[in-house]
C-alpha cells in the first residue's frame, strides 16, 4: 500500500476543501443571480485564499523541518559545533 506523508496529505486535503468551496460558491452565484450577493461572496473567497495558501505552506514548511530535523538527529554527535 501506498503511504503518504502527513504533511502532503495534509497539504493535499486542504486544497481540496478549498478548491470544493470555490465550486460550491460558484454554484451559488449562478443559484442566486444578484450582482451584490455574487460580489460579496467572491470578496469572502477572497479572503480565505490566502489563509489557504499561508496554511499549505506552513504544513509543508513544518514537514521539511521535520524530515530535516530527523535526517540530521541519527547520530549522537550535534549537527552543527558547540563552542
Amino acid at each position: 500500500m501506498l503511504e503518504l506523508d502527513k504533511a502532503v496529505l495534509g497539504m493535499a486535503v486542504l486544497r481540496l476543501l478549498s478548491g470544493s468551496t470555490e465550486l460550491v460558491a460558484a454554484a451559488f452565484m449562478l443559484k442566486w443571480n444578484q450582482i451584490e450577493k455574487a460580489l460579496a461572496l467572491n470578496a469572502v473567497l477572497a479572503l480565505v485564499g490566502p489563509l489557504v495558501l499561508i496554511t499549505t505552506t506552513a504544513i509543508g514548511l513544518v514537514g521539511i523541518a521535520s524530515a530535516f530535523r530527523s535526517a540530521n538527529c541519527s547520530s549522537s554527535w550535534p549537527a552543527w559545533p558547540l563552542f
